[in-house]
């Protein structure tokens, strides 16, 4: 999984960021908090996603009603037609 799945995706992402106090470490820690806090910026809009969902759906509904009304003309033909010698 990618980070940007985590954390743009219905997912809950718990980070850790990891500073140290030495000064060698000084630039790690403070790019470290920096990505921590443009991540905690991160926004997920989930009544999109929820709107796909229901279209989804619709479409299945619909897909379902068509195959029906195909079956039942394909048996109205199956009854129509009629072979010689059978």
């Amino acid at each position: 999984m990618l980070m940007s799945d985590s954390i743009g995706g219905n997912a809950k992402t718990l980070m850790f960021v990891c500073c140290s106090p030495a000064d060698y470490n000084r630039n790690e820690s403070i790019n470290s908090l920096d990505f921590a806090q443009r991540c905690k910026k991160v926004v997920n809009d989930t009544n999109a996603k929820g709107s796909h969902i229901s279209q989804v759906r619709a479409l299945k509904v619909e897909l379902a009603r068509m195959k029906k009304e195909k079956g039942m003309k394909t048996k109205r033909k199956m009854g129509v037609v009629k072979r010689p010698g059978m």
